[in-house]
């Protein structure tokens, strides 16, 4: 799977050098991996309406100088990242798979169907109730003995994975 995405030009992670597939996977990196893979595949959505050329993207004072900055600019341009503050991104703290789900439901025109019915729904996030029901509906994300466990988070490894399920799905 990690091979797929770096043959498409994908961005995998900082160094460049070892993919460490058992290592968590943090928000800057899985923002940088599927940005990169929608835009290399051409299934990128398009910017909103309202926005201009003028617009600027929101100032995350912990991106400057990070190596996802660009990336990271880029989608929040279009609308598909939020921080987790006032003028805070966390680039460097592994992602949860509910936050997974709410950035994959941004990028990709889901059907708004319901996958859910976990043992753990009641542990989801109210903000990533619906993401997590379409992305779980179209099977992005599966659950593990009747649990979709939304607040793990995930390794490299099963973030490409999940990444190279969206590009099937969208392609």
């Amino acid at each position: 799977l990690y091979f797929c995405l770096k043959e498409l030009g994908a961005e995998l992670h900082p160094d460049g050098e070892s993919f460490r597939s058992e290592d968590n996977v943090t928000r800057a990196e899985f923002a940088a991996m599927l940005y990169t893979a929608l835009e290399q595949s051409g299934t990128l959505p398009e910017a909103p309406a309202e926005a201009t050329e003028e617009a600027e993207a929101p100032l995350f004072a912990d991106i400057e100088g990070h190596w996802v900055q660009a990336y990271i600019e880029q989608a929040a341009e279009l609308e598909l990242i939020s921080g987790t503050g006032t003028d805070a991104f966390s680039p460097d703290r592994s992602i949860t798979r509910q936050e997974m789900m709410v950035l994959i439901d941004r990028c990709v025109d889901l059907p708004d169907e319901n996958g859910l019915g976990f043992s753990d729904d009641s542990e989801i996030a109210f903000w990533a109730l619906e993401a997590a029901a379409r992305t779980s509906a179209a099977g992005l994300f599966q659950g593990d003995n009747n649990k979709l466990m939304p607040n793990d988070t995930a390794s490299r490894a099963q973030a490409a994975a999940v990444i190279n399920r969206v590009l099937a799905l969208t392609t």
